[in-house]
């Protein structure tokens, strides 16, 4: 917003460059502290949906906090998705 002061924007920028931007990132890191999982799995463990849970892996493994460990699960829809563990 152009009403924002420069530190808030260079807070933002940092934040998102960082990829911990928030509560989510957390709830998602500790949701992995229970052990691997695909990204059913861990909204089912954290109560996020799992778009939001989608939605911030990038930028997790961008910061070196998740890593995807190569196996693939069968999810309840019947299709395969990949497994995160944290790091």
């Amino acid at each position: 917003r152009r009403a924002d002061p420069p530190t808030s924007k260079a807070a933002g920028i940092a934040a998102r460059e960082t990829g911990l931007v928030g509560r989510h990132e957390r709830l998602i890191l500790e949701a992995l502290a229970a052990g691997p999982g695909t990204k059913d799995e861990i909204a089912a463990r954290c109560g996020l949906t799992e778009q939001m849970v989608i939605r911030r892996r990038a930028g997790l493994m961008r910061a070196g906090l998740i890593e995807l460990t190569g196996e693939r699960r069968r999810t309840p829809s019947g299709q395969t998705a990949e497994v995160w563990r944290a790091l």
